[in-house]
């Protein structure tokens, strides 16, 4: 309690007066943090960022976690999803004829626009339903993956990869070219001219959001690479 001769003001001017010191700690202590906070975070936040890129380049197969077997999925698909993922994703020997072929064989199968409008997205459709296309997604992402990294593949592998995306691009389903345009644009393969050509064709795919597609998948390509090239966008785990 204040003391009776004591008035409010003068009250706030002796506490003012006794705190100074205190108060002059306290803005210090916030302005200090203020610019920590500006500065320091940043480079924690890179960091952190350098041991997850860290991380992901020691782990072979882009940071992919585990497959775990699924109930609402066949056992032939768990079966393969488990092989894909944990075997051969994450696999630091070099992918041979007998890995690739089994590759292959899912993305020359492909699926049809059928498949997935009239059972994959039927009403009632069950997850196994719609395994056809996911064989697929799955197979060209951790493909898309490896040569994005540059990991090893044989060469004669690697041609059988190569030419059977290359070759989705002729699928008459419109969904089948557009992954083909990402992955032969998210692994890198369109620094070579043949292929960069094949996808400079797609410009003139009668489907809009494909010929779109190929427009924005190579325009992203050149400016990631533009940027690498200055220094300013760095993927450790990949090998040039």
């Amino acid at each position: 309690m204040l003391p009776a001769t004591q008035s409010t003001p003068g009250a706030f001017k002796m506490l003012a007066k006794k705190h100074k010191t205190s108060l002059i700690v306290a803005v210090c202590i916030l302005v200090i943090g203020a610019a920590l906070g500006r500065f320091l975070w940043p480079a924690i936040g890179a960091g952190i960022g350098q041991v997850i890129k860290q991380a992901k380049f020691n782990d072979i197969g882009g940071g992919v976690p585990a497959y775990t077997p699924n109930p609402s999925q066949s056992d032939e698909y768990n079966e393969y999803l488990s092989w894909l993922v944990n075997d051969v994703a994450k696999s630091r020997e070099a992918w041979g004829d007998e890995t690739v072929d089994r590759m292959v064989a899912i993305l020359d199968a492909r699926y049809t626009q059928e498949q997935v409008e009239n059972i994959a997205q039927r009403p009632g459709a069950t997850m196994r339903d719609q395994e056809s296309y996911m064989y697929f997604e799955f197979t060209m992402a951790v493909i898309g993956e490896r040569l994005r990294q540059n990991e090893p593949i044989e060469p004669e592998a690697r041609r059988k990869l190569v030419l059977s995306i290359t070759d989705a691009l002729a699928d008459p389903y419109a969904r089948i070219r557009n992954s083909a345009i990402s992955s032969l644009c998210y692994s890198r393969l369109v620094k070579d001219p043949a292929i960069r050509a094949k996808v400079v064709a797609m410009f003139n795919d009668p489907v809009g959001y494909i010929a779109q597609g190929a427009r924005n998948g190579l325009d992203y390509f050149d400016e990631i690479e533009r940027l690498r090239a200055e220094g300013k966008w760095h993927e450790p785990w990949i090998k040039d």
